[in-house]
């Protein structure tokens, strides 16, 4: 996440995380048919951990990281019992401290707001934090309607940097990371628009 996306959040972390708990039957669907009871699950960017707390509801030994301080503040607030399980830190800086490995990683609403410069060492980041095999569901912005296509940046100036599945899926795409649940991808990628 750029700092100017940062900002946005940690001066909205309020109304965000207000947003965030309005849970989509859609990613519930998506996580529980992803993620099961026993797997050590990784939610990156875990906003209000909305999803975070339902994964820990479930059995799944669920952990966060959510860069942006006072909206972590908010998720231990809203979810007092993922104290101990949420951090503070960005990805790239978490994975290069971590050396235990992720059954699943959950990326909602998170790659929109990565610079291409960044994209590749986040990509890296995600194969570092990953078991082998491992889960690895995203959603991916594809529209908004509000985005300065100069600046990829909507009126608050967060970024949005849309990308295709395919764009992200290919440098996931090793066998070594990703496998197959009841021949069914185990790699979630949802794409749609988002509107707020």
């Amino acid at each position: 996440m750029d700092q100017q996306t940062r900002r946005y959040y940690e001066t909205r972390a309020g109304e965000t995380a207000e947003r965030f708990e309005r849970t989509d039957r859609r990613l519930i669907n998506n996580l529980d048919e992803s993620f099961t009871p026993g797997m050590r699950v990784l939610d990156v960017g875990s906003g209000s951990g909305r999803d975070c707390a339902y994964l820990l509801s479930k059995g799944v030994d669920a952990y966060g990281i959510e860069p942006a301080t006072a909206l972590y503040q908010e998720e231990l607030r809203r979810h007092p019992e993922l104290d101990g399980r949420i951090q503070n830190a960005d990805l790239l800086s978490f994975a290069a401290g971590n050396a235990e490995p992720y059954d699943g990683i959950l990326l909602s609403a998170v790659l929109m707001h990565i610079p291409d410069e960044s994209f590749p060492r986040s990509i890296e980041a995600i194969r570092t934090l990953s078991a082998s095999p491992s889960v690895v569901v995203a959603g991916i912005a594809t529209a908004r309607n509000d985005i300065d296509p100069e600046t990829e940046r909507d009126p608050h100036g967060r970024l949005y940097r849309f990308r295709s599945a395919a764009d992200v899926r290919a440098p996931l795409k090793p066998p070594d990371l990703l496998s197959n649940r009841q021949r069914r991808p185990r790699m979630g990628l949802e794409e749609r628009g988002l509107s707020g």
